[in-house]
């Protein structure tokens, strides 16, 4: 079994990969691995390398990959976080201004960025738009799915709750019993710009 967390960045994927790593589960988070990921994007094919040596993936990489992966790894669990969309783009503002387009436009970070959004520059409104669609439809993939593999967070709510409904979510699809986790510990918030909640 794998997790897919196919949001897009800052879109909580940070902080739902430490929430999962507190109930030992290790989610690879937008890899680093610049050859897996010039492989992927070269070949088009999605990064299940990466996945194959981890618990599962987030970020970007589920974001254009999910429906393929979805397919190799059928028993996935999908976990969807989102937030606010005018909170998102000043998230993405600040991101943008910390890790701007390479000047060559030969990142592994441009390359991922155009292939989910289009385009790898700033343009708040494209942005928008792109994500729009793809919450749309990662909405309709869960509408589909009979088995109930999908759970959504909301990180503009309650960070208690949140956590709560993480750990039955996994404790039902899993097998493996995070009631006493669910108890003592809490849904992190990780990767804040200054003035968020």
């Amino acid at each position: 079994m794998k997790i897919i967390c196919p949001a897009p960045s800052k879109m909580g994927t940070v902080s739902l990969c430490a929430a999962l790593k507190q109930l030992g589960i290790a989610v690879a988070h937008y890899p680093h691995d610049e050859v897996v990921q010039h492989y992927s994007l070269r070949l088009g094919e999605p990064p299940t390398r990466t996945i194959d040596y981890s618990d599962g993936i987030a970020d970007l990489p589920a974001a254009i990959w999910w429906r393929e992966l979805m397919g190799i790894y059928p028993d996935s669990q999908i976990i969807v976080t989102y937030r606010n969309f005018d909170a998102w783009v000043k998230s993405m503002l600040t991101h943008y201004a910390n890790n701007p387009p390479s000047p060559t436009g030969y990142s592994v970070h441009d390359a991922l960025r155009i292939a989910f959004y289009g385009f790898c520059g700033v343009n708040a409104d494209k942005w928008t738009e792109v994500a729009n669609r793809h919450y749309v439809a990662l909405a309709r993939a869960a509408e589909l799915d009979v088995f109930a593999h999908w759970h959504y967070i909301d990180l503009d709510g309650d960070n208690e709750q949140n956590w709560r409904e993480l750990c039955d979510f996994l404790t039902r699809n899993t097998g493996i019993d995070y009631s006493e986790e669910r108890e003592t510990m809490t849904f992190p918030h990780l990767n804040k710009t200054v003035g968020e909640k």
